[in-house]
């Protein structure tokens, strides 16, 4: 990619992707963002691809955060998800700051096309921790 835009809202997280950026010597490419996933501002962009990692499950609106993402991407951008499928492991919440405990596909299939993304995968693998499933979706902006 010529360019990768990076938000997080925790700045140690991005100073460790610079680090690493810099050892691979591609920090050039990256414009790194401290930001909240709920209040992105993506309107005016227009990215190939949004990828939300592992986040999901951490902010308050999550179909909120799939809206905002949506509006980020040009049309025939694509929209992809690594998140967990719902789960029933409260420890999560406490352990690992979860909202959420995880997402049914068919609701996140819902959310896409409110979002006027058009799925092409919804699948799941499984975790590294034991019982815990991996939700892998991808979409495209119609």
């Amino acid at each position: 990619a010529d360019k990768v835009v990076a938000y997080d809202q925790s700045e140690k997280m991005l100073k460790l992707v610079s680090e690493k950026a810099t050892e691979q010597n591609v920090v050039q490419h990256l414009d790194l963002r401290v930001g909240n996933l709920e209040s992105l501002d993506m309107s005016g962009e227009a990215f190939d691809a949004v990828f939300l990692s592992q986040s999901l499950h951490h902010t308050s609106n999550p179909e909120d955060v799939v809206r905002l993402a949506a509006e980020g991407l040009k049309p025939g951008g694509r929209l992809i998800i690594l998140d967990l499928v719902r789960h029933e492991h409260e420890w999560a919440r406490e352990e690992w700051a979860d909202q959420w405990l995880g997402f049914d596909p068919l609701e996140i299939r819902e959310w896409l096309g409110q979002a006027g993304i058009e799925p092409q995968v919804i699948d799941s693998l499984p975790g590294s921790t034991p019982d815990l499933s991996v939700l892998i979706v991808a979409g495209t902006k119609q």
